[in-house]
């Protein structure tokens, strides 16, 4: 039940003498202290007469009302008390207003009177609507025949009925026009939950709303023969992405992210890195700053605002700093309620394996180092383990240089482990090709892990070459399967991976200059499709990617030759 309390006060001056029809110089006053809804038609006025009336005596008093009148009077709906048989008392009194057609729509204005032989005093008009009907919106947004379509998910809830009271109908309705929707209108589409009875609340699903279109949605119900609204919700269903409030740090490339307690964490990286040529090869070169240690946090809840609204500041440096050297090209992830980062490659080109975790009312703290200096690792989590392998040590131009073994990581030994046996070939290692910068991603309780690169090809070719297979491992067997990849023409290395729901997505990467595409992975069908990809959202690699529910933020990376991007888009894909 809504408690809702208006003041109005209506001064009046003093007069010893007053004609009839002259209270208006009175020294009295008639508030309205506490419009109540008492049930879902029904409201309880309380009225107080502050000052005195003098010798004038009361004739009778009550509330009256109107839909259409703003300044109502006894003329109209009223009630009537007499003051010979139902004294005022303490000069307050109260009036049960009955039949009053619930919802935004229907606006009453009462009034509080008092009848005198010298005229009516009247209290300031207040208005009045029931809130007893609320709207509550969720949305999901899946994907048909590679076109955003929104499901929104709707609930109601309907306060002020008692025992034995029915809504004879309850549900949703919903439009693109101007006007409000309703259920009558011939406009407005709507869909019905049936009977509700007391305290329940209702649902249902408005689906495949298309997206990049506003739509108003509000709740409707059938009480007494009348119909009442919600108030009425404008939502836009928007492209699978939207843009959010920027970076407010150094732009950077190769950083990480992890999602921790719905917030995210995103730090370290390049600066202000560079593919030239050296020697007839392509090498990245300093040309900036370098390398960067600072971790930023981002609050989704804190970020409503869309770009380029810059009202909102979602974002907030990480206090205590990172511990560990600045780095890019490091791992990161979240497990057991902490995130870790480590490994990577320092301002002097030298390869890391130190790691740490972090804890937002902790701090960071180190942790076992790993077993090998890489740069340019893939990780992924399944439970409360950690798996971390593929990457290079310092010379590309050398096989050996490039890994394709895993190590494994978990809350309770601390201790980073070989992994099992995998598949008896390759050296017991990973069965593809040895490479770095791979994309990784999860999908009930098993890992999809893939793309990447190396400095030579199957036939020795010297050169970067770059993958689009990709392998299932599953860790309750300990076993590695190679599952479908995407067509030759769609090998990279760098891309943004994360998985959603049933499905793996995977955005961006590059094949030395970034490519713009986005893939969705179907392991029920061991299947890839493409989908049609954001105009806005420019091509970039080497990005950061982090998960918070079913909502997936992609932060930074390298847009072209010499742009680093500071830029945070969300998507909504399926679940």
């Amino acid at each position: 039940m809504k408690r809702k309390a208006f003041f109005f006060a209506l001064l009046l001056l003093s007069s010893l003498q007053c004609e009839k029809f002259e209270l208006d110089r009175l020294d009295a006053e008639l508030v309205v202290l506490t419009p109540e809804q008492v049930r879902l038609d029904s409201i309880l006025v309380t009225s107080n007469l502050q000052g005195s009336l003098g010798d004038i005596s009361i004739i009778e008093y009550g509330h009256c009302w109107s839909r259409e009148n703003t300044r109502p009077d006894t003329s109209g709906n009223r009630s009537e008390f007499s003051h010979r048989l139902r004294p005022i008392l303490n000069n307050t009194f109260s009036t049960g207003i009955n039949g009053l057609i619930p919802g935004p729509d229907s606006l009453y204005y009462i009034r509080a009177y008092i009848t005198t032989p010298n005229g009516i005093l009247y209290s300031p008009a207040f208005s009045y609507a029931n809130q007893a009907l609320n709207l509550v919106m969720d949305t999901r947004i899946d994907l048909f025949s590679d076109t955003a379509i929104v499901d929104i998910i709707v609930a109601g809830m309907i306060s002020g009925l008692l025992p034995g009271d029915t809504v004879e109908m309850a549900g949703f309705c919903w439009n693109q026009s101007e006007e409000a929707p309703r259920i009558d209108d011939g406009v407005s589409e709507w869909v019905s939950v049936g009977a509700i009875g007391k305290d329940t609340i209702f649902r249902d699903t408005i689906p495949k709303l298309k997206a990049g279109n506003d739509f108003n949605v509000r709740a409707f119900a059938v009480y007494n023969g009348n119909k009442f609204y919600s108030e009425n919700t404008s939502i836009f269903t928007g492209d699978a992405w939207k843009r959010k409030t920027p970076f407010p740090g150094t732009p950077r490339w190769e950083a990480v992210a992890f999602e921790l307690e719905g917030k995210i964490y995103y730090g370290t990286g390049a600066e202000d890195w560079a593919i030239d040529t050296v020697n007839g090869e392509s090498k990245d070169i300093k040309v900036g700053k370098g390398v960067l240690g600072d971790f930023w946090c981002y609050d989704p809840i804190a970020d409503p605002c869309d770009w380029p609204d810059d009202s909102c500041e979602p974002w907030s440096e990480v206090n205590p700093a990172f511990p560990g050297a600045p780095r890019r090209l490091a791992v990161a992830f979240s497990m057991g309620g902490y995130g870790y980062v480590g490994m990577g490659v320092d301002a002097d080109e030298q390869i890391l394996r130190d790691f740490y975790r972090f804890h937002p009312n902790q701090g960071w703290e180190p942790i076992d180092s790993f077993p090998q200096p890489y740069e340019g690792a893939v990780s992924f989590v399944i439970g409360n383990t950690a798996y971390v392998g593929f990457g290079r040590r310092l010379n590309p131009s050398s096989p050996s240089s490039y890994y394709g073994k895993f190590y494994r990581y978990d809350t309770l030994s601390k201790v980073w482990e070989p992994q099992a046996d995998l598949s008896q070939s390759f050296d017991s290692e990973f069965r593809g090709p040895r490479r770095n910068r791979a994309t990784a991603f999860t999908i009930g309780g098993k890992a999809y892990v893939g793309f990447g690169r190396n400095s030579r090809d199957s036939t020795n070719t010297r050169g970067a070459y770059f993958y689009s297979d990709f392998y299932e491992f599953n860790a309750e067997t300990n076993t590695w399967r190679e599952v479908s990849g995407l067509e030759g023409g769609s090998r990279r290395q760098g891309a943004c991976g994360f998985s959603i729901g049933k499905y793996g997505y995977i955005v961006g990467g590059d094949r030395i200059f970034p490519v713009q595409d986005w893939w969705r992975y179907d392991p029920e069908k061991d299947q890839w499709s493409i989908i049609e990809y954001s105009s806005a959202m420019a091509v970039r690699t080497n990005a950061s990617v982090a998960v918070v529910g079913r909502e997936a933020y992609v932060i930074g990376g390298k847009i072209n030759d010499r742009t680093i991007g500071s830029s945070i888009w969300v998507y909504y894909p399926a679940e």
